[in-house]
């Protein structure tokens, strides 16, 4: 929030809830008194991992003065701290610049400053992150130094094992190129091949060769693999390869049970499926907003929740562990989709075009900017309107007197699923 006006004092109300103030910069200017820009900084404040050349600027007439000790600087050059703008400066290591602008006639900017970290990256680097190409530990560890956060493949041999988990069914543990304790990289509690949990403390040894698969971070200054990342392969073996019933086309969408075996590790990426996708499934359910967690619902009722569906293999599905929460974003989507005003979609079949991604820790949809429901191409179907109509349900067995609900009608050759 911003104010500006005359007064003696300033009173800031939050509009709901509890607010915390996290920072305040205050500008105080006398009446009559002179602005004076502040002076720009040629390069940007953040990592770098090599030295930088600062050139400071400012309005003409006017005199910088800077510090890079963490110190405000003034315009007295006998301050200790203060050094007088003459020439670009040199950041070979971690330092803050701080700089101030006077004119003329004394008259003085505002403080303002950049902060700039030099780091030192491995050597040796090599891959690109990818399935194909991996990440070694140093690939990996300069990657997650410089800040990037995607989801990666890394390439090593086990170096120390900090902890197998099999209460939690996770390991923390380091790898390097050549298993020693060079370049070493951190892989912070992972789960075991295709992303099962760890049942014994001897399915990973020192020696392993690994390939993992996760999220860069850096945490505390420790560059590594974030929470959730999983084991593609020991030793070259890997798990039970996957075996999809869908293209993720329109025409030939994923099914519910892919998604769950695509198995994604990130709320954010999925560097195997990296595209949007359609997936098929029946809407049975959904995630009560009476927690964070996955809770599912599976009925309509007063449902609580406009903010996300469930979607199973078959309309009358209870099991959650054979279904996949799906995101529905604010909007069209939602508004047409959700359980709460429509509480008619359940047991609906329909398809969703969106990121097959991590969503309440489990395998999920996000970011869904498409949808069809089965009943939709009905009315474009030709069919023989002289031939007998026959109903079945969706295990195949015929219905002599169908009651409200998702059927498949045959009439003639025609076979299409209809909603009585």
């Amino acid at each position: 929030m911003t104010w500006e006006g005359n007064a003696t004092s300033v009173t800031f109300a939050a509009s709901g809830g509890q607010s915390r103030i996290t920072k305040a910069t205050i500008t105080y200017v006398s009446a009559g008194a002179v602005v004076v820009e502040t002076p720009t900084f040629s390069v940007a404040g953040g990592t770098y991992d090599n030295a930088q050349t600062v050139e400071l600027s400012a309005a003409e007439g006017c005199t910088i003065y800077y510090t890079t000790d963490g110190q405000n600087p003034t315009d007295d050059v006998d301050d200790g701290s203060t050094i007088k703008y003459t020439a670009p400066i040199t950041v070979d290591k971690t330092m803050t610049i701080k700089a101030l602008a006077v004119d003329g006639d004394d008259n003085m900017s505002n403080i303002v400053s950049e902060t700039y970290t030099i780091v030192e990256l491995y050597p040796g680097a090599e891959g690109d992150g990818t399935k194909a190409n991996p990440f070694n530990a140093a690939g990996a560890y300069n990657a997650a130094l410089l800040g990037s956060t995607a989801e990666v493949y890394v390439a090593g041999t086990v170096v120390s094992i900090s902890e197998i988990s099999t209460s939690f069914g996770n390991a923390t543990y380091y790898i390097s190129a050549d298993g020693t304790e060079t370049n070493q990289f951190y892989i912070y509690r992972g789960y075991s091949l295709d992303g099962q949990k760890f049942t014994s403390e001897d399915e990973l040894k020192v020696g392993d060769k690994v390939v993992v698969l996760g999220n860069l971070t850096t945490y505390k200054d420790v560059p590594q693999l974030a929470n959730g990342n999983k084991l593609i392969s020991i030793n070259g073996e890997g798990g039970d390869p996957i075996v999809l019933e869908g293209e993720g086309t329109e025409a030939n969408p994923f099914t519910v049970a892919d998604v769950i075996a695509i198995n994604p590790s990130s709320t954010t990426s999925n560097t195997d499926y990296p595209e949007k996708y359609w997936i098929n499934g029946y809407i049975v359910g959904y995630s009560s907003s009476a927690s964070n967690a996955l809770t599912p619902v599976f009925n309509a009722d007063e449902a609580d929740s406009q903010t996300n569906l469930i979607l199973g293999p078959t309309p009358d599905c209870k099991d959650i562990t054979l279904c996949v929460p799906v995101q529905l974003p604010a909007g069209k989507i939602r508004t047409e989709l959700n359980l709460q005003d429509n509480p008619t979609r359940l047991g609906q079949e329909v398809s969703v075009y969106g990121n097959i991604y991590k969503y309440f820790s489990v395998p999920g949809i996000r970011n869904v900017s498409d949808y069809k429901l089965a009943a939709d191409g009905i009315d474009a179907v030709e069919i023989d309107e002289n031939a007998p109509v026959e109903y079945f349900n969706l295990q195949g067995v015929r219905v002599e007197n169908p009651a409200n609900g998702l059927y498949i009608m045959r009439q003639g050759d025609k076979v299409v699923k209809v909603i009585k």
